[in-house]
């Protein structure tokens, strides 16, 4: 069982051995985070080839050499060959360097989810290997609907917080508060049908319906 997290690479060296077009999606992922990324390939795929002028990313086309997991925190073993990838999971474990392998759960550490973003906020699905494309059709059912609309929505829903923090004092009411609001809003509703500004309003209306009755969490 895989606990999901979200992982801070910014400014980490990750490698990535391979580059067809699994290890496309793989490098992708990677250059969102602002990680550093170093491929290692005696071949490259043509949209590889193109991204060799990202700042944050070295192509080196040769041959994997154990060295080339110095100072790395996270690898992905992408190459073609089941009995490689294999082989450098061992390796990274022996060097406690976290590793996936693109063809195998259990010489993974850790597995890339299908996911999308809008904004921060980040929706990612997973079946544990066992159908990617069932993984990545609920992840696109999931994006029609998140609309694009969630990315500002989310912005506003963290000002709403830092008022209800402000205004209130209690913890257990301020998660209560928080609930009751969101509850309130009808989310999707208001966000498709209306203008950000409603949502805005929406907000101040209701912090200051509850500040007028003394709100408290009922025990």
């Amino acid at each position: 069982m895989f606990l999901p997290i979200n992982l801070n690479l910014k400014g980490k060296k990750c490698l990535v051995v391979g580059a067809g077009l699994v290890a496309e999606k793989k490098i992708a992922s990677l250059l969102e985070t602002g990680a550093k990324i170093c491929v290692v390939a005696e071949e490259f795929s043509p949209a590889i080839k193109v991204l060799n002028s990202k700042a944050n990313l070295k192509l080196s086309k040769r041959a994997f050499k154990v060295a080339d997991l110095k100072d790395k925190f996270l690898v992905v073993a992408a190459t073609d060959d089941k009995k490689v990838n294999s082989s450098i999971a061992k390796l990274c474990r022996s060097k406690k360097v976290i590793v996936n392998t693109v063809d195998s759960i259990k010489d993974s550490d850790f597995i890339f989810p299908a996911y999308f973003s809008r904004g921060d906020l980040v929706i990612a699905v997973s079946t544990h290997g066992k159908s990617p494309s069932l993984a990545v059709k609920i992840k696109d059912d999931l994006k029609k609907y998140f609309g694009v609309e969630f990315a500002e929505f989310v912005k506003e829903v963290g000002v709403l917080r830092k008022n209800v923090i402000r205004e209130i004092k209690s913890e257990k009411n301020r998660k209560y508060l928080m609930h009751k609001i969101l509850e309130e809003v009808n989310t999707l509703k208001l966000t498709k049908d209306k203008s950000i500004d409603a949502v805005k309003a929406k907000f101040k209306e209701l912090i200051r319906n509850h500040a007028r009755t003394d709100f408290r969490v009922k025990s």
